[in-house]
């Protein structure tokens, strides 16, 4: 079993295009497997697309196969 979390930051200062950074967090004690997080990226518009630290984006989700205890996963857009 794993204890994930799931937290959002995001920058916008006048005139610059919008930032956020998602943060899918395992708190242990195991691995986490499959890990879906929906509607990720619904409604966005990316200049050169998401930037992931792992995973891929299928549609409007970000699907992760894996993070180890402690670990973390990042989308960045």
């Amino acid at each position: 079993m794993a204890n994930l979390s799931l937290t959002t930051s995001n920058t916008l200062f006048p005139g610059d295009k919008a930032s956020f950074t998602l943060t899918v967090t395992n708190n242990g004690p195991n691995a986490a497997q499959c890990i879906f997080v929906a509607n990720a990226v619904a409604a966005l518009t990316f200049t050169t697309g998401p930037v992931l630290s792992t995973g891929t984006v299928v549609g409007n989700d970000w699907i992760i196969t894996s993070i180890p205890a402690g670990g973390t996963a990042t989308l960045t857009g």
